[in-house]
């Protein structure tokens, strides 16, 4: 069945009398529509069109705005144009009752309503809600065992949990492996959901193993695949090891996983094959000397990620191609892994497993390497006793540099990060819930920047430099004319010039959208930068921040104007607070900020 695309929602918003209010680029389209002009709550709908839902905000003579919100509300054209006509009609999709809603405790795995959570609670995510009850039992847990000694158990004398996993896939593993774990088949599961949920399961196991299968159930076993998932985040979020290992190999996991597990970098699957492969320098960390130096030819699914997240690389053996007429040079090696394996940032360590012929003996012993590796010792963005973190460039990030996001805090050194967006910081839990309804809208337009970049990468130089080129050669005077051709002399390194022009059109700029300003004052902190008038840099760079602290590069020449001019104190805080802030769903652009801090730190 094919549904309206973004073209024939907006013609069908214009024939029922709907203006766009909102010209950006999204997954999501904005209308409004004003009965007169006189009219102060014009009736507001948001389109929702890649997974059909629908919200409403309609006018009410003694209440205001009466909302509504409608998942995959509609199915045709026709059915979409009936809540155009009339935004209040029952369409009999997609409703949603709170108090009736459902929700699986993530200690005690029952199902329960809305009632049986605090508010603070229910706010939650799913995969992080705890209902009253266990909140309770936790807090009689707390005040009985206050004065008892704590366990000396190590991690290393604990047993991997094999979660959710087929007999016969264990089977396969190898006796070494059996031997070491404790097994909780899908059988064992489905007789008694129960058994999925383990309360402070980092100091029952050392790490948690499942099989692909339930990231793809039938709606029927659904809860049951949210418990397992639940059970590995917290083990990852714990600090302990989660794997994900391949037995149906369902293509989309490796992407779902790196998503649910909120790593910097995305997890792509590229190709189900048989490579030659070698092991990488982190295979040989993590694995040691299962595979010594040998190639191997396997059959698994591939996985694209970073580099230093691979454990293995294709291998082209030189000799295949040294008298082959039919190749100038050797192809290059495809970047991808049948393993790969991230740091998280509390030290937990998630991997993917996609080898598939499990009856290879060393595959349990690969999977074994991937729990037992020392996790805390190479943890990315670990916290520290004094307050700072560290990351997989060595690089110190002194939260001190940035303050509390809560509206009227400003408390420094703020360590809980917004999971959602990743754009801003609190001090404490109460503050992260009182700028909760200030922030919720900032926070879905940043959930959703990743996919935006991705979809509308910035143009690259070679592209800016044919605009500009072509706007200067048409004599364009009009805003964005002069910008193209003031970013053109940058390229050229015309600094002087391309500065004339932005002077030229600064006097727009409160007219003009807060993105255009923001561009227009980075690219003036730049040529400032060049031509050695740091103070200048730094002050219009600091305009331009308070516009968005996100942008990529936003923060970059007033650090370099105040290393220039031998404050390298501010220089460092300025690159950290780069680091923390700009662009967390792009991990090319935290990664050239991690290098040029590390650079300032170190001069």
């Amino acid at each position: 069945m094919s549904f309206p695309n973004p073209l024939e929602i907006k013609v069908i918003a214009a024939d029922c009398g709907y203006v766009e209010r909102r010209d950006e680029v999204s997954n999501t389209l904005f209308f409004k529509k004003r009965c007169n002009e006189s009219d102060a709550n014009p009736t507001l709908i948001n389109v929702f069109y890649t997974n059909r839902g629908v919200m409403t905000k309609v006018s009410h003579p003694s209440s205001g705005y009466n909302q509504l919100w409608r998942s995959t509300a509609y199915d045709s054209i026709e059915t979409l144009k009936a809540i155009f006509l009339n935004p209040r009609t029952h369409t009999g999709r997609g409703y949603r009752s709170a108090g009736k809603a459902l929700r699986g405790c993530i200690k005690c795995g029952i199902q329960k309503q809305r009632e049986d959570y605090s508010k603070n609670q229910w706010r939650k995510s799913p995969v992080e809600s705890k209902c009253s009850d266990c909140i309770q039992q936790e807090k009689n847990d707390r005040s009985n065992n206050n004065n008892e000694p704590k366990s000396q158990t190590t991690s290393k004398n604990l047993p991997i949990l094999f979660l959710g996993a087929s007999p016969s896939f264990v089977e396969n593993c190898g006796e070494k492996m059996k031997t070491n774990s404790v097994v909780i088949t899908e059988e064992d599961l489905i007789q008694d959901s129960s058994k999925a949920h383990i309360p402070n399961i980092s100091q029952e196991y050392k790490g948690v193993i499942t099989t692909d299968d339930w990231f793809d159930v039938d709606d029927e076993y659904q809860p049951l695949a949210d418990s397992i998932i639940r059970t590995l985040k917290q083990m990852f979020d714990a600090g302990g090891s989660a794997v994900i290992a391949s037995y149906m190999g369902i293509f989309s996991v490796p992407r779902q996983i790196s998503t649910i597990f909120e790593l910097d970098s995305t997890w792509d699957f590229v190709s189900y094959t048989s490579k030659n492969i070698k092991t990488t320098a982190t295979g040989k960390k993590i694995l040691g000397d299962i595979f010594s130096n040998r190639e191997l030819y396997v059959k698994a699914n591939f996985v694209q990620a970073p580099l230093d997240q691979c454990l293995f690389v294709e291998y082209i053996d030189p000799n295949d191609y040294e008298d082959d007429s039919d190749y100038d040079e050797m192809p290059e090696p495809d970047k991808s892994s049948p393993i790969v394996s991230a740091l998280g940032p509390s030290g937990g360590r998630l991997s993917y497993f996609g080898f598939v012929s499990l009856d290879v003996s060393y595959y349990g012993d690969i999977m074994m390497r991937l729990v037992d590796i020392d996790i805390s010792s190479g943890a990315a963005h670990k916290k520290t006793n004094d307050g700072k973190r560290l990351n997989s460039l060595d690089v110190e990030l002194n939260l001190e540099c940035i303050e509390c996001d809560a509206d009227g805090c400003t408390k420094s050194g703020p360590a809980i990060r917004c999971d959602a967006c990743k754009m801003v910081y609190y001090c404490s839990d109460r503050c992260k819930r009182q700028h909760q309804s200030t922030h919720s809208d900032e926070c879905r337009f940043g959930a959703t920047m990743k996919d935006r970049f991705k979809s509308n990468p910035e143009p690259s130089e070679e592209e800016r430099k044919m605009m500009g080129m072509a706007a200067m050669l048409a004599g364009r005077r009009d805003f964005k004319g002069v910008m193209l051709h003031a970013q053109y002399f940058q390229i050229l390194e015309n600094w002087k010039g391309a500065l004339e022009l932005y002077t030229s059109v600064f006097d727009q700029v409160p007219e003009r959208s807060p993105p255009e300003g923001r561009e227009l004052m980075m690219g003036m902190s730049h040529c400032f930068y060049e031509i050695g008038e740091y103070d200048r840099a730094i002050m219009i760079g600091e305009y331009a921040l308070g516009m968005n602290r996100h942008f990529p590069q936003a923060h970059k020449y007033v650090a370099l104007s105040q290393k220039a001019k031998g404050d390298r104190v501010s220089a460092i805080k300025t690159m950290t607070r780069a680091v923390l802030y700009e662009t967390p769903w792009d991990p090319k652009n935290i990664e050239l900020n991690k290098a040029l801090l590390r650079e300032i730190q170190g001069a």
